[in-house]
């Protein structure tokens, strides 16, 4: 008999401006809190094997044009 494994469960405590933001940007994205906390997480991964790789996070306007430099996340 296969049983399916159940993933781990996480409870996390926020604070009520920190919940009040995510209830936002859920709202604005028509996204649910775990797929918002799931980006959130992909996109540490990215911060994450930058560093690893001595490289550095930035966001990018059209143009290519570096507007702010992603520091203190690691």
């Amino acid at each position: 008999m296969e049983t399916s494994k159940k993933p781990p469960r996480v409870s996390v405590d926020l604070s009520p401006q920190l919940n009040a933001r995510l209830e936002q940007i859920c709202a604005n994205h028509h996204l649910g809190k775990v797929d918002i906390m799931r980006r959130a997480f992909a996109l540490f991964e990215v911060a994450v094997q930058a560093n690893e790789r001595s490289e550095r996070l930035g966001i990018f306007d059209k143009d290519g044009k570096l507007v702010r430099e992603i520091v203190g996340l690691l």
